[in-house]
């Protein structure tokens, strides 16, 4: 089977809002909006974590897999780091922990 373009697209967006997150989360001159990484951004990224995780679990991207699945570890290692800050990750580390 091959991927649909909208399909690509989805992933592609996915892992470019997952990278977003990382920068966020790790670049000191962000801090000043961990506000937003914590909340909403962090939502965001659960999100974009999801539509990886479905991912890997289709034939068709089987060479990505193991790419994807370390973006969402990356991931999941943000979240658990900021789940004393943040509900979102608090609940969101939970989901993607089961799910990988």
């Amino acid at each position: 089977e091959i991927p649909n373009s909208s399909q690509i697209r989805c992933i592609a967006s996915a892992e470019a809002l997952l990278d977003i997150h990382r920068i966020l989360c790790t670049t000191p001159e962000f801090r000043p909006y961990m506000w937003y990484t914590n909340g909403l951004g962090s939502f965001h990224a659960f999100h974009a974590a999801a539509v990886l995780a479905v991912a890997c679990l289709l034939p068709i991207y089987r060479a990505q897999f193991s790419r994807f699945k370390g973006v969402l570890e990356d991931c999941l290692e943000r979240f658990e780091r900021m789940r004393g800050r943040s509900k979102i990750c608090d609940k969101a580390g939970k989901v993607l922990r089961f799910l990988l």
